[in-house]
């Protein structure tokens, strides 16, 4: 099983366990070059880097200041590289990555088609695109017929799963941490910025918590 002794990831348990669950999914990540689409800050990708034992990852990320801070604080980590770039347009040639891995990030880009269309140009032959996010339920369905489309052209789902249940379980657990988080650190004259935080983290109770619950909104895993 997956073991967190290191701070850096228990601190994060669900968020790790997410990273370990979609970016495993289709098997060893052992001697494959990987590249993160929307690393952030790099957390996800230094993961994938330490623990998955790939050959190489690359985390790109639209936001400049993401990347340097991804860089500062991961520089020390082997196998591991960042660079700004736009998933609509991916600064990489074709066939140049086994795995493509996405988390929580799509639902910001402009032109997910454009997105799709890159990403299958980047892999390799046969490779894999391990993706996870969340959608409402309109947006949802677009997704879901945009990725039937792509299977004409070679883009083929292996595994589909609606992994909703798992995450509000795994909200629900982060939840006291986070707000003890919120109450101890956002104070004074930031205390204006509570409820745009746990509306940000998604804290049981929050209005993007109550839409998971009802089925407003779900979490799907694509293969």
């Amino acid at each position: 099983g997956l073991q967190l002794e290191d701070p850096r990831w228990s601190v994060n348990q669900y968020s790790v366990q997410l990273y370990h669950f979609v970016a495993t999914a289709a098997g060893s990540l052992d001697g494959k070059r990987v590249l993160e689409v929307g690393c952030g800050r790099g957390g996800g990708s230094c993961f994938i880097a330490e623990k998955l034992k790939p050959k190489e990852v690359v985390g790109i990320d639209f936001s400049s200041e993401n990347i340097e801070k991804a860089k500062e604080t991961f520089s020390k980590t082997r196998r591991l590289q960042f660079q700004q770039g736009d998933a609509e347009n991916l600064p990489f040639d074709d066939n140049s990555f086994d795995v493509i891995v996405n988390v929580e990030s799509s639902h910001c880009y402009g032109n997910v088609e454009h997105f799709l269309q890159e990403v299958q140009r980047v892999l390799v032959p046969g490779g894999y695109f391990l993706f996870v996010d969340l959608r409402g339920a309109a947006k949802l369905q677009e997704l879901k017929t945009l990725v039937q489309s792509l299977e004409a052209d070679g883009l083929v789902t292996v595994a589909e799963k609606d992994i909703t249940p798992n995450v509000i379980r795994a909200l629900e657990l982060e939840s006291p941490r986070k707000e003890n988080f919120i109450n101890n650190q956002i104070t004074g004259a930031w205390g204006f910025l509570r409820f745009i935080l746990r509306e940000f983290m998604a804290i049981k109770g929050s209005e993007v918590f109550r839409a998971f619950v009802e089925r407003r909104m779900s979490y799907w895993h694509y293969v």
